[in-house]
């Protein structure tokens, strides 16, 4: 028992633990707005007693007698009801400053957490992220993170319910103390009952519901993310069926632990009359307290009263519902903490550009143990040059650029770029000073200025046009409705397989690359489109080091360097 307490309340305190004050400033606010409340809902017994008996009577009355002996009673009557009435005011502005300190923790947290959840995925290295669903990142970075945003809420308020209870259950001590230890010894034992089934179901659901939202996300994800293949192949009803498949059961999860939820809420009348009904009997048959005298008493546990069951069942569906989101919680600090391998970003010297050629020299890889895909590659691209790589499909063509943008780390030997290891440079200078064109480009759904600046977000407006027509992409971008404004739709669906591959090509150019890279840029195009983007290539060949990975004899027939894989690698 004491262990997963302890393990509680250190994932709290390092939840809180970014935005340390604002969590003791709530932690303060809540406190003395229950402390508040419990003093309002006090008054309400000397009110009644100065009503029937003329005087307040009780520990009140003791210590307030010396001063309003000589009152008479409507002054005594009309101070109290001020002094309630300014209490639950004062309450009530609290009240409602906590809600929105709370809701200002939580989104705070959640804007946080979903920062160094999208940088942990971006920052990753390639090979740790490559083989997650983007349906699961997507759910962990925007749903889950949702999620454990309410967690964090709930806690909050289940720590004002549990003050709150505190203090009302001190008031009540202060009123009668027997009948109040009465009380809470039923339902202390009622609370334990259901404690035990509450917890088992919503931790069980809740590790449930998260794998059944991750299911749902991805299955939405994949289909709308390759549209075009879905629509090609006629697929709209599959994913819709298996869509459908994964709500539903999402669906009867949540309608089961919403159901659950309200039980402690539906049977806080029945634990009310409970209370109300031992409070009578226990002051007429063992205290032989008069029913006149019982009548002010019976009020104040009324009120009280229902404040501390409705306490009670809010804290117990709350219970249910943190340990029922507590995995989303769990699952973003795992994310935020796990240990993962990380691009270095900041170590390495600064590259100075490339001023020499770059060498392969006995690499060896293998994505796999046992599986290798080089295994003693040397291969040298000269400086200023343009060398073409060429062999089958699998051979590794794709590999080879990976290893040189160090997506990848090569099992042995070694990549030198300007007679120094690859690896000794700063990896953020490196890639700055190289631009890649791939067989499918990703263009974003933004404007094609937008989409070209993208390569260098520095780069002004006439730096933008001169790539583009370097790119021979200015002309058609003029013939746009909206020119370089023109919004190209998501992946660029908007525009042909070869426009979309000379824009590519301007967004390579605007970082004015040392080495520009071309992985099979023209595989997918027609011939127009192919002489477009061959002629393109030929004019920045002229002062570029350029690396072509082709399977057409077209592309590479004004190659300096030809480097066949299927023998090198062999």
């Amino acid at each position: 028992m004491l262990i997963p307490m302890l393990a509680k309340i250190s994932l709290i305190r390092q939840v809180a633990k970014p935005f340390k004050k604002t969590a003791l400033l709530l932690l303060g606010i809540l406190l003395f707005s229950s402390f508040i409340e419990s003093i309002g809902l006090y008054l309400i017994l000397p009110i009644l007693k100065v009503i029937i008996d003329g005087e307040i009577g009780g520990y009140l009355g003791e210590i307030l007698n010396p001063f309003i002996a000589d009152m008479p009673k409507t002054t005594v009557l009309t101070v109290l009801l001020s002094a309630f009435l300014l209490l639950i005011f004062f309450k009530g502005c609290l009240g409602l400053f906590r809600i929105y300190m709370t809701k200002r923790f939580a989104w705070r947290l959640r804007l946080l957490w979903m920062d160094r959840i999208f940088a942990r995925y971006l920052q990753s290295h390639y090979a740790v992220t490559q083989d997650e669903k983007l349906g699961t990142m997507l759910n962990n970075l925007v749903v889950e993170t949702q999620r454990a945003s309410i967690c964090v809420q709930q806690i909050v308020e289940i720590l004002s319910r549990a003050a709150l209870f505190i203090f009302l259950l001190i008031t009540l001590c202060f009123i009668q103390l027997h009948a109040t230890l009465t009380l809470v010894a039923i339902m202390l034992v009622l609370t334990i009952l259901l404690r035990q089934g509450a917890k088992r179901f919503a931790k069980a659901t809740g590790t449930q519901r998260l794998q059944l939202s991750q299911q749902l996300t991805a299955a939405a994800a994949e289909p709308l993310g390759a549209l075009h293949e879905v629509k090609k192949f006629g697929l709209e009803e599959h994913f819709r069926n298996l869509l459908t498949r994964h709500s539903t059961k999402l669906c009867q999860v949540q309608i089961k632990v919403n159901t659950i939820q309200a039980i402690p809420r539906q049977f806080g009348e029945f634990l009310l009359a409970l209370m109300l009904v031992t409070t009578v009997l226990f002051g007429q048959f063992v205290l032989a307290i008069d029913l006149k005298t019982l009548l002010p008493l019976f009020a104040v546990f009324l009120v009280v009263g229902q404040r501390m069951i409705a306490s009670t069942s809010t804290i117990a569906e709350l219970y249910m519902q943190i340990h029922n989101l507590s995995p989303a919680l769990l699952l973003t600090q795992d994310i935020i903490n796990s240990r993962v391998k990380l691009d270095d970003y900041t170590s390495g010297e600064p590259f100075p550009g490339l001023q020499s050629d770059i060498r392969f020299e006995n690499v060896a890889f293998a994505y796999a143990k046992n599986k290798p895909v080089f295994h003693n590659l040397s291969l040298t691209i000269p400086y200023g040059k343009m060398t073409a790589i060429v062999g089958a499909s699998g051979i590794g063509k794709s590999t080879l650029l990976n290893l040189l943008l160090r997506l990848f780390e090569q099992d042995d030997g070694c990549i030198l770029v300007n007679n120094r290891p690859l690896s000794g440079w700063n990896l953020t200078d490196w890639r700055g000073h190289v631009g890649v064109v791939s067989q499918e480009p990703v263009i974003f759904n933004a404007s094609i200025y937008e989409n070209i600046a993208l390569g260098n977000p520095q780069a002004n407006e006439e730096m933008v046009y001169a790539a583009a027509k370097a790119a021979y992409a200015d002309e058609f971008i003029k013939q746009q409705a909206e020119g370089y404004d023109t919004i190209v739709g998501e992946r660029g669906l908007k525009l042909s397989g070869g426009q979309r591959q000379r824009i590519a090509i301007a967004r390579a150019l605007v970082r004015d690359p040392d080495l520009l890279i071309f992985d099979e840029a023209t595989s997918a195009l027609d011939n127009e489109s192919e002489r477009l983007v061959q002629a393109a290539i030929q004019e920045i060949s002229k002062n570029k080091t350029m690396l072509i990975i082709a399977h057409r004899l077209s592309t590479i027939e004004q190659a300096d360097n030809i480097y066949d894989l299927n023998k090198i690698t062999t």
